[in-house]
């Protein structure tokens, strides 16, 4: 089995709140939220391009929905290994939060 991709800092701080805040309700779903990032971040080291893209970022980064969650990561497939750069909510406006990306 490959090993996961690797999480900046930021992915890493916004994982940790995720986890945070879900585990305040609900310590089973905060674990579930964890395992799930782990075995995707695992798929998305193996298959780069198995995400999705979208127009309102740079072709470089791809999406992978962690739809029971709610949450989205945000790769850049060029990178190797592949970073998750970002994990946001999906409800939050996501062309104005990740209108930063780099180019």
């Amino acid at each position: 089995m490959s090993r996961p991709a690797i999480l900046t800092p930021l992915a890493q701080r916004e994982l940790q709140t995720a986890l945070r805040d879900i585990a305040a309700n609900n310590e089973a779903a905060a674990r579930g939220l964890n395992d799930a990032v782990l075995e995707a971040a695992k798929l998305l080291r193996a298959r780069p391009g198995v995400g999705r893209t979208s127009p309102y970022v740079p072709p470089r980064y791809r999406f992978w929905s962690l739809t029971r969650y709610g949450y989205l990561l945000v790769y850049d497939a060029t990178l190797d290994p592949v970073q998750i750069v970002r994990m946001v909510n999906t409800r939050r406006d996501l062309p104005r939060l990740l209108g930063d990306l780099p180019r």
